[in-house]
């Protein structure tokens, strides 16, 4: 994915986030290890706690690509405006270990876990968009909505 699709940066970003870091392709891991994405990475200042809780804007090319952690896990219909797009928010993501409605994948156990990070993953053409927020950084879901509202997304 060519880094002219920063034009995917989203117009409206939390007080004090700024673009800390963008990576394509496999490394971006947001839509598993396609070569056709990225990942723009937003912080607030360069403490600990900030950079190891980004807030983040992954892009695929793929229209039914899932994001990171919310695979098989059914969200909620949220309403950004546009009914050419289709936008789904997940509470939270599955994490290694037993708890709420854990599974078994493959002999490894996962649970839902809503402590930490929730997302908004949009569709429109060919294209995925999944914005991905902490709750440690105080991001909440509003928050994630404007992110998204904000995308410059075509269809």
């Amino acid at each position: 994915m060519a880094k002219s699709l920063t034009k995917y940066a989203p117009r409206y970003l939390p007080e004090g986030y700024q673009l800390a870091r963008e990576i394509t392709g496999s490394p971006a891991l947001g839509f598993g290890a396609t070569e056709s994405q990225l990942a723009l990475f937003y912080t607030r200042g360069n403490a600990f706690e900030a950079v190891n809780s980004p807030l983040v804007v992954h892009v695929s090319n793929g229209p039914t690509s899932e994001l990171g952690g919310t695979e098989r896990r059914e969200g909620v219909a949220v309403d950004l405006g546009r009914t050419d797009l289709v936008a789904v928010y997940h509470d939270g993501a599955w994490a290694p270990g037993p708890g709420n409605d854990q599974i078994d994948d493959h002999g490894i156990v996962f649970h839902w876990d809503t402590s930490t990070v929730h997302s908004i993953t949009v569709r429109v053409g060919n294209v995925t968009v999944g914005v991905r927020g902490s709750r440690a950084q105080n991001i909440d879901t509003a928050q994630l909505v404007r992110v998204s509202r904000s995308l410059a997304l075509a269809s």
